[in-house]
């Protein structure tokens, strides 16, 4: 058994897209009257203020090019070091498979996969601290079909969002990414090629 901890990549990458609009479902599509981007943290929100519904997506890759080929994912935690929480109507983060660009932009808003690998409450959360989401046999199983991959690319969702519940205040988290101090990362713990023939020969 081996484990590797594999820090989210740096650049523009990772960021986050927000869009908004006086109705929730024109925001939630991304065709909204104000949409943007930026690559710095990772951020998710569903936010409800001064009449305009506002959601930010987060997005960030990892090279997991160091396990090795052949390798059978056994677990996966993903740690993410959260900030500025705000949980106006009991919401939380949940980790999703993207599809965005290798640079991060406004076309990224909808390349957010809609099966969770695995969420955190913000209640459960504090403030400048890591925390760490053990994703399910749905996220293991994207990491396994991933392996070699240079860019595994994540969605973060704020889970108002995710579940297309409208929120009636603030409700976000500021993730940090690859750039941070305090990057995201990704524990995965597997099985390398031949480890099972090694251990049945002792």
């Amino acid at each position: 058994m081996a484990q590797s901890t594999i820090n989210a990549k740096t650049g523009t990458s990772g960021g986050h897209v927000r869009c908004g609009d006086a109705v929730w479902a024109t925001a939630r599509a991304g065709t909204g009257s104000t949409l943007d981007a930026t690559q710095t943290s990772a951020r998710v929100q569903s936010d409800f203020s001064g009449g305009s519904y506002f959601i930010r997506r987060g997005f960030l890759q990892f090279d997991i090019s160091s396990i090795p080929t052949g390798s059978r994912i056994q677990s996966a935690i993903y740690k993410t070091y959260v900030s500025n929480l705000s949980d106006a109507n009991t919401s939380g983060i949940i980790i999703a498979q993207s599809t965005a660009d290798d640079t991060i932009s406004t076309n990224d808003f909808t390349a957010v996969g809609t099966t969770s690998f695995g969420t955190v409450n913000y209640s459960d959360c504090a403030n400048n601290t890591y925390e760490e989401i053990a994703l399910n046999s749905d996220g293991v199983a994207y990491i396994q079909s991933n392996i070699g991959s240079t860019g595994l690319k994540f969605a973060h969702r704020d889970s108002r969002d995710f579940n297309n519940s409208v929120p009636t205040g603030d409700n976000e988290a500021v993730i940090e990414d690859g750039d941070s101090a305090n990057p995201a990362q990704l524990i995965v713990t597997y099985n390398p090629p031949g480890a099972g023939a090694l251990f049945g020969a002792l």
